[in-house]
């Protein structure tokens, strides 16, 4: 069996001094995870692990 192993950073966010856990992305964060599904969406990925940061789990709406 064959494991790949994607390591994927957030998208850009907005620094807030104070708010590290709470932050989301800016509007090109959410334009940059798009493009990042986009390229990932037929890989057949069974797993993901993520940090608890807003801006680590945001979907793509």
């Amino acid at each position: 069996m064959k494991t790949i192993i994607y390591m994927v950073r957030h998208g850009e966010s907005p620094y807030n001094e104070g708010n590290e856990r709470t932050r989301g992305l800016t509007p090109k964060g959410k334009i940059d995870i798009e493009k990042v599904t986009k390229l990932l969406i037929g890989e057949g990925i069974d797993m993901i692990i993520s940090s608890p940061y807003t801006r680590a789990i945001l979907s793509v709406e």
